[in-house]
């Protein structure tokens, strides 16, 4: 194209409308020289499932990544589950629906659409407050009230203990006093999921005051029954007893019998009546073996050797039992005892107690006691004679060595050539006596002797001199 700016219609015209002719022109030929736009493909990223649970309300969409500007238009497959509005989704009712994300061309960008799945889950519905209740035992029922809901799911109720509340529809009968929980358990719907609320119910009673249920010891076989009496208590409300252990009682009534040995807890029940609440006390009943009948068990006296073993098989008592007997002494130091064989140590007395253990029909024997009494013999060493003059002044008795305790006591056997008084000798006359030493014999040592012999000499005369004399044959 050419343009004659020097046309004479274009110079014929003014200024204002040469300009404007002129800009036209420039536009136009810039048009006509500008090369032709391709078309550019979208490009979209993902678009994830969408999961949201009834009751959320809306759920504000986020459209996949894209390289184009153009602006997005959204449409569900199923308008019951769901509704879109720009991009946000109307939540209506549980379900699966379609989403269908579509970018509109925009430049020389085409147009992309993108789908994804909508699920819609059950949702949790929202419970009002189950408020706790307390109410007298007196009424006898209770009427529950369910808790405000957003789902419209029927209901029940339970009582985790129906033997103090028990519940019928929404009606709970009273049947003792106490604490229970009440449970209210909505169930699921299309659109909610079932759900659970909890609350405490009082049940007020008066709680009996209770007298004593003392415990009860008997022997194996020595009664077939027994009555139980049941404790003295503020409530007239009968009674029930249970045993926990049938293998060693049973109870008919009010009649316990003993059939095994061992212990048993009984558990006395009394009823609620009236105002009053129920209460329980309980005792332990014990079946013990039947005592053994021993026979005597005998003090034993035993002598002790230095030179022997020593040991002394222990007679236990007679007994009607066959349980196995365990000895113990009271000093070891005088005998141990290792089964029913004593060891004898020393010189002494011990106490030997002797228990029985039970077995069978038979319990342990109550302990019995005998004295066992360790006799030593004395050891009495060399006791020499003594040889003294009648003028020798007294003297006192050394005497032999001995192993026994027990004090010496001397004797003389001729006083005329010496007495002995407290263990000092008296010399009386030359002669020779014997001196008898003793040991009398206690409780733990026998009687321990010694002797020896003292020789008094008489006084050396005093002599006068004795001249030699001359003599001669023939005199007189």
């Amino acid at each position: 194209m050419h343009i004659d700016m020097n046309t004479p219609a274009m110079t014929s015209r003014t200024p204002a409308k040469k300009t404007l002719v002129l800009a036209l022109a420039i536009a136009i030929i810039s048009v006509a020289l500008a090369p032709i736009a391709q078309a550019t493909t979208t490009i979209l990223g993902a678009f994830p499932k969408i999961s949201v649970s009834y009751g959320v309300g809306t759920y504000t969409m986020v459209p996949p990544t894209s390289n184009s500007p153009g602006p997005w238009s959204y449409t569900s497959s199923d308008l019951k589950v769901a509704t879109v509005n720009g991009g946000v989704l109307n939540i209506l009712s549980t379900g699966y629906t379609t989403i269908t994300a579509t970018q509109a061309a925009s430049g020389v960008y085409t147009e992309r659409a993108r789908t994804t799945s909508l699920t819609v889950t059950p949702g949790i519905p929202t419970i009002g407050v189950f408020t706790p209740q307390s109410v007298s035992i007196i009424a006898k029922t209770f009427k529950l009230t369910p808790p405000t809901s957003t789902s419209t799911g029927g209901g029940i109720f339970t009582s985790s203990k129906p033997a103090i509340a028990s519940v019928s529809g929404n009606v709970v009968t009273l049947l003792d006093g106490g604490v229970v929980e009440i449970t209210a358990t909505q169930s699921n719907t299309l659109l909610f999921t079932s759900a659970t609320t909890k609350m405490s119910l009082t049940i007020v009673a008066i709680a009996p005051v209770l007298g004593t249920f003392g415990n009860l010891t008997l022997m194996k076989d020595s009664v077939g029954s027994v009555t139980l009496i049941a404790p003295t208590s503020t409530s007239p409300g009968p009674w029930t007893f249970t045993s926990s252990n049938l293998a060693v009682a049973t109870i008919t009534g009010t009649t316990l019998k003993p059939v095994g040995l061992g212990t048993s807890t009984i558990t006395a029940l009394q009823a609620h009546s009236g105002n009053y609440a129920s209460a329980t006390t309980s005792m332990t009943v014990t079946i013990q073996a039947a005592l053994p009948t021993l026979g005597a068990f005998e003090n034993v006296t035993a002598p002790f050797s230095s030179t022997s073993a020593n040991t002394l098989v222990i007679k236990v008592p007679t007994s009607n039992s066959t349980g196995a007997w365990t000895l113990v002494s009271s000093d070891p130091t005088v005998a141990s005892i290792v089964g029913t064989t004593a060891t004898l140590r020393k010189p002494g007395a011990t106490l030997i107690t002797a228990t029985q253990a039970g077995l069978g029909n038979y319990g342990a024997s109550t302990p019995v006691a005998m004295t066992l009494t360790v006799v030593g013999t004395p050891t009495i060493g060399a006791w020499a004679n003594i040889e003294k003059v009648i003028k020798d002044s007294d003297f006192t008795l050394v005497p032999p060595t001995t192993n026994s305790p027990e004090a010496w006591v001397y004797t003389s056997g001729n006083t005329n050539v010496a007495d002995v008084v407290a263990g000092v000798v008296k010399i009386k006359g030359a002669g020779t006596t014997t001196i008898t030493a003793t040991q009398p014999a206690s409780a733990t040592w026998a009687q321990g002797v010694a002797t020896l012999t003292i020789r008094v000499l008489g006084d050396i005369p005093t002599i006068g001199a004795f001249a030699p004399m001359q003599a001669t044959e023939g005199d007189a």
